[in-house]
C-alpha cells in the first residue's frame, strides 16, 4: 500500500509537468492539457491516480492550503495604481451587484433544470460564482488583452474567490444545522471577512522585518513568506471556515501596495512554487472527476452551461453600464466565465459531506 501511494503521488508530479510541457509546447493554456491528462489518468478512465486513495481525508485541507498559497501569489500582482480609468468602480460592481446576480441566476438555473431543493440549488449557485487566478492568469496572458481590461479581470478573479467561498460556507452550514433551510447568516460573513482581514494585515507586518533584515538570505526570506502565509490561512480558517483564503489574499495586497520593504525576494512563488502547485491541484481534481456522472447531466448539464456563459455573466457585466469600456471590451468582460481550482475543492468538500 506505501509502495502504491508513493508510486501514486510521484505520477500526479511527473504528470502535471508533462502537461505543462506539452502546453507549452503546443502554444495552449496549461489548464487545458492539464485538465486533460487529469481526467485520462484518473478514476473513470484509467485508474491510474485516485486522490481519495493516495491523500484520504487529508485532500481536502491540502487542495486548501495550495488554494491559499496560489491565491498569495496572485495577490502580490495587485497594485493600487491598476485601480484607474474605470478599472476601481468596474471591479466593485463585479464583486458585490455582479456576484449578486450570478449568485440568483445561477441558483434560478440549477433550480429549473435539476430535480435539487431549493437550498441545494442556492449551495451550488454560491459556489459557482467562484472563478479565481488559475484560469483567469493564464487566459489572459495567453490573450494579452489592454491593460485596464486585464486589471478589471485580475482584480475581480482573486478578489471573488473568498467572497462566493464564504457565501457557500454559510449556506452549507445552515443546511447542516437548520435541516436543510437555508438562512443567510450576514453576521457570519462580515466576521468570516474580518476575520480574514485582521489575519492577513498581521501576518503581512509581521513578515515585513524578516523581509528587510540583512542577516537572512533571499530564500530564507521565501521560506519565511511561506511560513506566514500557511500561519495566517491557518489561524483565520481556526476562526471561521474559508477565511483563511480571505487572510492570503489580504497578506498579499498588503506587501505588494507597502514601500518600506522590497518583495522581490518572494518572486520564486511566481517562478517556481505556484506554477507547480496548480499542475499538482489540476491533476488531483481532475482526477477526481467521475466522467460517467458528467455524462448523466446530459442536456441539463449543458443548458446549464449555456445558461451561466451565455445569460449569467452577460448580466454580470452589464452592471459596468457607465463606464468607460468599449463594446468589444464589455464582449471580452462577458466572455470570461471561467471556473477554477477553488470552485472545484469547494464543491468537491461539499459534495463529499452532502453524499
Amino acid at each position: 500500500m506505501t509502495d502504491e501511494v508513493l508510486l501514486g503521488l510521484c505520477l500526479v508530479v511527473v504528470l502535471s509537468v508533462l502537461a505543462r510541457l506539452i502546453a507549452a509546447w503546443i502554444r495552449v493554456p496549461a489548464i487545458v492539457p492539464l485538465l486533460v491528462v487529469g481526467v485520462l489518468s484518473g478514476v473513470s478512465v484509467t485508474g491510474l491516480i485516485d486522490p481519495a486513495a493516495l491523500l484520504g481525508d487529508a485532500l481536502s485541507p491540502t487542495v486548501e492550503i495550495a488554494v491559499g498559497i496560489i491565491l498569495f501569489e496572485g495577490a502580490l500582482r495587485l497594485k493600487r495604481e491598476e485601480l484607474g480609468a474605470g478599472v476601481r468602480p468596474a471591479v466593485l460592481r463585479l464583486i458585490t451587484a455582479g456576484v449578486l446576480i450570478t449568485w440568483a441566476g445561477s441558483s434560478l438555473a440549477i433550480g429549473l433544470l435539476f430535480d435539487v431543493p431549493n437550498a441545494i440549488a442556492l449551495l451550488i449557485g454560491a459556489i459557482v460564482i467562484i472563478s479565481g487566478p488559475t484560469v483567469v492568469s493564464p487566459i489572459l496572458n495567453f490573450i494579452s488583452p489592454s491593460t485596464h481590461v486585464r486589471s478589471v479581470l485580475k482584480w475581480e478573479g482573486i478578489l471573488i474567490d473568498p467572497i462566493g467561498a464564504i457565501i457557500a460556507v454559510v449556506i452549507f452550514g445552515s443546511i447542516v444545522n437548520q435541516g436543510g433551510r437555508v438562512a443567510v447568516d450576514f453576521v457570519e460573513i462580515l466576521a468570516s471577512l474580518g476575520s480574514g482581514l485582521l489575519a492577513g494585515v498581521v501576518a503581512a507586518l509581521l513578515l515585513m522585518p524578516l523581509l528587510a533584515s540583512r542577516k537572512l538570505a533571499g530564500r530564507d526570506k521565501v521560506a519565511a513568506t511561506l511560513m506566514l502565509v500557511v500561519a495566517s490561512f491557518a489561524a483565520a480558517d481556526a476562526l471561521f471556515a474559508d477565511s483563511g483564503l480571505v487572510a492570503s489574499i489580504v497578506m498579499g495586497v498588503f506587501l505588494a501596495n507597502q514601500k518600506k520593504v522590497r518583495i522581490d525576494y518572494i518572486a520564486e512563488f511566481k517562478e517556481t512554487l505556484v506554477p507547480i502547485l496548480i499542475g499538482i491541484l489540476f491533476i488531483l481534481l481532475a482526477a477526481n472527476v467521475s466522467v460517467d456522472s458528467v455524462l448523466d447531466l446530459g442536456f441539463p448539464g449543458l443548458a446549464l452551461v449555456a445558461i451561466l456563459v451565455l445569460i449569467v455573466r452577460p448580466l454580470a457585466v452589464a452592471t459596468l453600464v457607465g463606464l468607460p469600456f468599449a463594446g468589444k471590451e464589455r464582449l471580452f468582460f462577458a466572455s470570461m466565465s471561467a471556473r477554477g481550482i477553488v470552485a472545484a475543492s469547494t464543491g468537491s468538500a461539499f459534495g463529499l459531506s452532502l453524499a
